[in-house]
């Protein structure tokens, strides 16, 4: 039997970026606002569900292509700046909250998959802003998660890389 080849890519499964994904959010929660978020159930989705009031993307690839996204609400948002301290609520300071948010979180499963994922900087836009220029996968991952009493979602819209010549 062979050993593993510990430079291969590794699988970018849905079942993997789950848990991966799931891990680095509850961590993420944890740390900054005291408590875990309650996972709820995922949904695969043909059609993305409308965005909540502040979204960060990342965009990623490498073992995997396409962006991850974590849609927050406004209330949320503030109760985390409280945390840190802040006392600018302003919609910049949510904004720059939210992509910081979703590249701390990328960015952790990027060191998960190490030089095969590559992730670009984040941005963040809110809800009435229009879609960004991202690839639409056939299908995307919602994982919902409830923190304290605040609703919000992470987004998981990758396709494997095409395939070598």
């Amino acid at each position: 039997m062979n050993a593993p080849d510990p430079a291969a890519a590794p699988a970018v499964t849905p079942e993997h970026a789950l848990g991966t994904f799931v891990g680095h959010v509850c961590r993420y929660f944890e740390q900054i606002g005291g408590s875990r978020p309650e996972m709820l159930e995922p949904v695969l989705e043909r059609r993305p569900s409308p965005r909540l009031a502040n979204t960060g993307y990342m965009a990623v690839a490498g073992a995997a292509e396409g962006w991850i996204a974590l849609s927050l609400p406004d209330a949320l948002l503030h109760r985390l700046l409280a945390d840190l301290g802040e006392t600018l609520r302003d919609r910049g300071a949510l904004l720059d909250l939210t992509a910081e948010m979703a590249g701390t979180i990328t960015s952790l499963a990027r060191a998960e998959y190490g030089e095969h994922l590559r992730v670009s900087p984040p941005f963040a836009i809110d809800a009435a802003a229009p879609e960004p220029p991202l690839p639409v996968p056939p299908v995307s991952l919602k994982l919902p998660f409830r923190w304290e009493s605040h609703e919000a979602y992470l987004r998981i819209a990758l396709l494997p890389p095409p395939a070598s010549p």
